[in-house]
């Protein structure tokens, strides 16, 4: 399942919507919706914890949210550059990685 019905069904339910096909990229969290800027709270609240992120973002379109996970994701993963140049300055480092 890609992110995006992922999504879309997390949305249905929390929504309790019968069918998550009526929600689109495009489809506003408020206008579409009808959901409060309680329920976007809320929302986003579920969506860190089930994706295990930290975003403080207010996405007003479901293609926002998309975006804001996928950039929180990358935000979390760590620089490979940065980690082999670490492993040159520390070669410490680079045993406790080959003994693992």
């Amino acid at each position: 399942m890609s992110l995006m019905e992922t999504l879309c069904e997390m949305i249905a339910t929390m929504l309790d919507m019968d069918t998550p096909d009526t929600i689109q990229p495009s489809t506003r969290f408020q206008e579409d919706l009808g959901m409060s800027i309680v329920d976007v709270s809320a929302m986003m609240f579920e969506m860190n914890q089930y994706f295990h992120l930290e975003m403080d973002d207010s996405p007003q379109t479901v293609g926002d949210l998309r975006e804001c996970i996928v950039r929180a994701q990358k935000a979390r993963r760590p620089n490979p550059v940065f980690y082999e140049a670490s492993k040159s300055v520390n070669p410490e480092a680079s045993k406790d990685d080959a003994e693992e």
